[in-house]
């Protein structure tokens, strides 16, 4: 199988490492809150005049998700992989917007990132959890992202509906059922507006159609008919606009014809 592949997946491949990172570090680990009686989620529950911060709330939940969607997609050997780099970037931008009004000097990626949309802004004259917000923003875009991608069953997206509540009933212990559904509702509407986005990226994993093109130093299929995955993807929308020009592969450089190969004694 001849796999076309281009520059542009693995620069979504890289994207997906730091994202992830930036998330699990603005959402600090706090165990004290995991236990409702501490100091800590008293606090929290009891801060009724002004939003909590990201860093105040455990991250323990987030690596929950992330390794219980990893055993779901383990049976799913057949997906491709670049399809699951897509979407874990997609969701990786995703969970930081659901998180980052919380953050101290946090900002959206919407400035940053290609073509990315302003973002729903939440009413920062209200309370919010930012790990419920969290919580419904993942359940949202593993179903949204996922469900094409690598078939999910029905019992996949019942253990996501279940762990999203699981994680919405221990959030009772540290905010008011106002506080929760607001801020499950600012999770969903990013899962939304990330998906949404990312419908205009011109992704598709097809080959229908392609016809290899034909110059010197030119791909030469090596089965008749020859297997062509991915050959439009380098059609697709990079993250950074910067890939656009600064990672375009330079002129070629002149190489030998193999008439040229004939011509040399090699013993």
């Amino acid at each position: 199988m001849k796999l076309l592949l281009t520059r542009k997946i693995f620069n979504v491949k890289l994207l997906v490492v730091p994202l992830l990172f930036s998330v699990l570090y603005g959402c600090q680990k706090t165990d004290t809150l995991s236990d409702p009686s501490s100091t800590e989620a008293k606090n929290l529950s009891n801060a009724k005049n002004s939003s909590p911060k990201a860093n105040q709330e455990s991250a323990d939940f987030v690596y929950q998700w992330y390794k219980s969607m990893a055993e779901i997609q383990l049976p799913n050997p057949a997906v491709a992989p670049p399809i699951n780099y897509r979407n874990f970037a997609y969701i990786g931008v995703g969970l930081f917007e659901s998180v980052q009004p919380g953050i101290i000097g946090g900002s959206s990626f919407s400035p940053k990132l290609y073509e990315m949309p302003a973002m729903p802004k939440p009413d920062m004259s209200k309370d919010y959890l930012w790990s419920a917000s969290a919580n419904a923003a993942l359940a949202s875009m593993f179903k949204l992202f996922l469900t094409g991608a690598t078939g999910l069953t029905v019992a996949n997206k019942t253990s996501i509906d279940a762990m999203e509540a699981a994680n919405y009933n221990r959030f009772r212990s540290m905010a008011s059922e106002d506080v929760l559904q607001r801020s499950q509702a600012f999770g969903r509407a990013i899962a939304t507006a990330i998906y949404n986005w990312s419908t205009t990226d011109n992704f598709t994993f097809a080959s229908v159609g392609w016809v290899p093109p034909v110059f010197p130093g030119a791909w030469v299929p090596t089965s008749n008919p020859p297997t062509i995955v991915g050959a439009y993807v380098g059609d697709s929308r990079p993250m950074l606009r910067y890939t656009l020009k600064a990672l375009a592969p330079p002129i070629p450089i002149p190489f030998p014809k193999h008439t040229d190969y004939e011509k040399l004694d090699l013993l």
